[in-house]
């Protein structure tokens, strides 16, 4: 609640403090750094996050955040890459933004 308010720092301690993640609490963050505009926070959250969590919530967001900001294909890309997301996903991708 408090990053969605963009009271950042506040939500950062609660979620540091939670004895368990889930992929509700990841996502919850990841989306508040988004729309504070934090993308790269956003990002470390993101590949921190366990793998077995990430889910169609997770990818929409962190896609979504870097196609808010210019000229983020780059970025983009290495999330594709970094989590070995085919290159079929991420020439769609190029096709998209193109």
């Amino acid at each position: 609640m408090y990053v969605q308010c963009g009271i950042v720092q506040s939500g950062r301690l609660i979620f540091k403090r939670m004895p368990r993640k889930d992929s509700f609490s990841y996502n919850l963050m990841i989306d508040g750094y988004v729309k504070c505009g934090m993308v790269s926070l956003a990002r470390e959250l993101f590949d921190i996050m366990p793998s077995e969590m990430k889910n169609l919530v997770s990818w929409n967001t962190m896609i979504s955040g870097y196609l808010k900001l210019e000229n983020e294909f780059e970025s983009t890309k290495d999330l594709f890459d970094k989590n070995n997301v085919t290159t079929d996903s991420t020439k769609a991708l190029a096709t998209c933004l193109k």
